[in-house]
């Protein structure tokens, strides 16, 4: 909300005294401006949060082909209330796009499955050399003090 005082000020000025010069007191009432104005906020903080939960448990390529296919359910829209028909062009995307979600899922999944082998995430090893003699040290997390053993 700050920062969206700072940059759009004067568009949130501007949503908030539409139809106050006309003289007929705005189009909505401040509480429902305001009301608009919190769910829109309320709606990102819900969708950025949902899309890092995804993002935990997915891979950020089926994200993005996810978002992708947002534009069927417009079109599906548009087709039913609307009747307006898209290009060919957008059929031709569309297939490029399924085909896509297609060809992603028969591969197996680039994140793979966690195996003993693999160094956690929250772990580093490094070696150094102190005064000659190296040094093999492990750090499980980082509020940890070094640990290690001569070599």
């Amino acid at each position: 909300i700050i920062q969206a005082t700072i940059v759009e000020r004067d568009a949130i000025g501007q949503f908030f005294s539409l139809g106050v010069s006309d003289g007929d007191g705005g189009s909505c009432s401040a509480i429902t401006a305001w009301g608009l104005l919190s769910a829109f906020v309320a709606v990102n903080v819900v969708s950025y949060s949902g899309a890092a939960m995804f993002l935990l448990f997915s891979e950020a390529c089926f994200f993005n082909l996810s978002l992708l296919t947002g534009d069927l359910w417009t079109v599906i829209f548009s087709v039913t209330s609307q009747h307006i028909v898209p290009g060919r062009f957008f059929f031709l995307a569309l297939l490029l796009i399924v085909g896509g979600v297609v060809v992603y899922e028969m591969a197996p999944s680039p994140v793979g499955t966690a195996s003993s082998s693999r160094p956690r995430e929250d772990s580093f090893e490094m070696t150094e050399s102190i005064a000659g003699s190296p040094r093999h040290l492990t750090v499980s997390t980082l509020d940890q003090l070094p640990t290690g053993e001569l070599i």
